[in-house]
């Protein structure tokens, strides 16, 4: 776990975090969550992007495989919605509070002398976002859980009833039947089962 917060292996923490989906145990979350929790400075690096994507399935695996109830894993829910991410997004189009024109590493551990891009357009913010509100919805119907199927179906419901265009409600009903199939298969085959092979 503590190599994930040694800046020597930096490059390789998607790799490190994926392992943790594999091997990890229920304390992994806290520490998986601290990547996925840490708001952004600066524009994020496609390390730093993956290491979040890589978070949120290595949550819902460690879940899957100890049968956590959703108390354990209610980042994932939360993390769900794209304004979750676009408040942590949010501090990479500006300078930090303190001193606006400062930037500083994007997650925990990052070489504090890499040399940060300029920060996201709004239109880049929101969707990255999506991307990583649709994954962390993806992981939570991982789970297995059938506390989540609940959740997931119901989510079919407010969908048919929003009030929102046509392709927007079968984009999201799209989002929502891939992840009560995904809930499903993790739950009778388990976690690993649904990994692509490549």
């Amino acid at each position: 776990d503590q190599m994930l917060l040694d800046t020597a292996f930096e490059r390789q923490r998607p790799r490190l975090i994926a392992l943790l989906g594999v091997i990890g145990r229920p304390e992994s979350i806290q520490l998986l969550s601290q990547v996925i929790q840490t708001p952004v400075a600066g524009r994020p690096s496609d390390v730093d992007i993956s290491a979040r994507l890589a978070a949120l399935i290595a949550i819902g695996s460690v879940a899957n495989r100890f049968a956590l109830p959703e108390r354990d894993f209610d980042i994932l829910r939360q993390a769900s919605d794209p304004a979750y991410w676009e408040v942590r997004l949010a501090p990479g189009t500006v300078g930090t509070q303190s001193s606006p024109n400062d930037r500083v590493p994007a997650l925990p551990a990052n070489d504090p002398g890499q040399n940060l891009q300029a920060p996201l357009a709004a239109d880049d913010v929101r969707s990255l976002a999506r991307t990583l509100s649709i994954q962390a919805y993806r992981a939570y119907a991982l789970t297995g859980s059938p506390e989540v199927l609940a959740k997931l179906q119901s989510d079919v419901t407010a969908n048919s009833n929003a009030a929102i265009p046509k392709p927007l409600k079968d984009d999201r009903r799209s989002v929502i039947d891939d992840a009560i199939r995904l809930n499903q298969t993790s739950r009778s085959k388990g976690a690993l089962s649904t990994y692509k092979s490549e």
